[in-house]
């Protein structure tokens, strides 16, 4: 067999291959051809609403298991702001002739008592104190707390919980004993424990050395 002819048998070998290759792909569907489907559908949560400034809670002034200890406040009313505009914030205190520079509140059950003070010797001066006082046995949750809910009824051993820097006093009239916490306002926040008992009964912020024994004497 000449080396022509055997060229001309391997050439239609390979034709034969091919074709037969061809027809056996063209039958089967290549690897990853799936038929596509419609991508899933998601549905978009709608966002919550937020919170408007009606839902958030209001402060009352005629109840003090609404208002809020901090370092410069009690309530509505702001230690180191002007008198007036103090009463301004709340105009059912009351404000005696005799006793100008105090302004006091008393809770209709005559459970708790309130007052703010200015310096007497001026006329319209910053609030030097302001004091909630308990005439009752009364839990936190019957009066102004803190921000980690200390308050009437809290126990000594509470308080220095939550702030073990607090420093123990006595006051020079009456010998009350006190919890004093400095902070990083003007003033001091004082809690005053009932006598022969280990329960917070006064709450006062001042900027004097102590909550004062006396307000209009």
């Amino acid at each position: 067999m000449t080396s022509t002819t055997t060229r001309n048998i391997l050439l239609l070998g390979a034709v034969v291959m091919t074709t037969a290759l061809g027809g056996c792909a063209s039958t089967s569907d290549p690897a990853g051809s799936a038929t596509p489907t419609d991508p899933p559908v998601t549905s978009s949560a709608s966002p919550s609403p937020s919170t408007s400034p009606s839902d958030e809670p209001t402060l009352d002034l005629n109840d003090p298991a609404s208002w809020i200890v901090t370092e410069s406040s009690i309530g509505p009313v702001q230690l180191g702001e002007p008198f007036s505009q103090a009463r301004e914030a709340v105009p059912t205190w009351t404000v005696d002739e005799t006793c100008s520079w105090a302004a006091f509140w008393n809770a209709p059950d005559h459970s708790l008592t309130a007052y703010f003070v200015h310096d007497s010797a001026e006329q319209d001066g910053e609030v030097t104190t302001i004091d909630v006082a308990a005439l009752v046995p009364l839990a936190p949750s019957d009066g102004p707390r803190t921000s980690d809910v200390l308050g009437f009824g809290s126990t000594r051993a509470e308080v220095l919980a939550a702030h073990p820097d607090a420093e123990e006093q006595t006051s020079t009239i009456g010998e009350a004993k006190m919890l004093r916490v400095d902070g990083a306002g003007a003033g001091s926040l004082f809690f005053t424990f009932a006598e022969d008992r280990d329960a917070v009964s006064a709450i006062t912020l001042t900027v004097l050395d102590e909550p004062p024994y006396e307000v209009c004497g």
